[in-house]
């Protein structure tokens, strides 16, 4: 098993599914503070979110969705949300220095070109779906189509005619999100 990132509130790792043959998939272990019951319950609620709304995308740009698994590991309870694993490199290649003079305007252009149908699948669901932390880390390159494609669905928003999240919980990165976004007021 091998960690591929980590979040505030999860760790993402590649393994293999033992129960299916050795396929690879990715497993994102979702680990608040217990000590801090506040994290916890915000924590569980997240896990519960992204398991619910991930299960009904169906999307070739979006990793597939296979099962949530909740366990006891040491007295702790742990949170675990099993998905297909996408062979490819984050969108941190472009600060890297595959582009040292930046990454040319027409690769840029279709870059975006390529993204904008998984945006636009998830902003026609009903209720819509808002991913809320699109930023270089959460796009991956898939080696097998060359497409894009968008993961990290824990800070996902489904919009309903009242918005209901909890005031006050920052979401996004800086520099990618805007800033009330950040400072937790929608």
């Amino acid at each position: 098993m091998a960690v591929l990132g980590r979040g505030g509130f999860a760790r993402t790792y590649r393994a293999e599914q033992l129960n299916c043959f050795g396929k690879e998939v990715a497993l994102k272990e979702f680990c608040p503070d217990p000590k801090v019951v506040e994290d916890f319950n915000k924590a569980q609620e997240l896990f519960e979110r992204e398991a619910r709304i991930l299960h009904q995308l169906d999307h070739p740009q979006i990793p597939k969705f296979q099962e949530t698994i909740v366990a006891k590991i040491q007295d702790r309870t742990r949170f675990f949300l099993v998905q297909e694993y996408i062979s490819g490199d984050n969108c941190n290649f472009v600060h890297n220095c595959s582009y040292p003079q930046g990454m040319p305007e027409a690769e840029v252009k279709q870059f975006l070109r390529d993204l904008l149908p998984v945006l636009d699948y998830l902003h026609n669901q009903t209720p819509q779906v808002l991913h809320r932390d699109i930023s270089p880390e959460n796009i991956i390159r898939c080696n097998k189509t060359g497409l894009p494609k968008l993961i990290d669905f824990g800070a996902v928003k489904q919009l309903f005619h009242t918005l209901s999240d909890r005031p006050g919980t920052a979401i996004g990165k800086e520099g990618y999100a805007p800033p009330e976004q950040r400072i937790g007021k929608n």
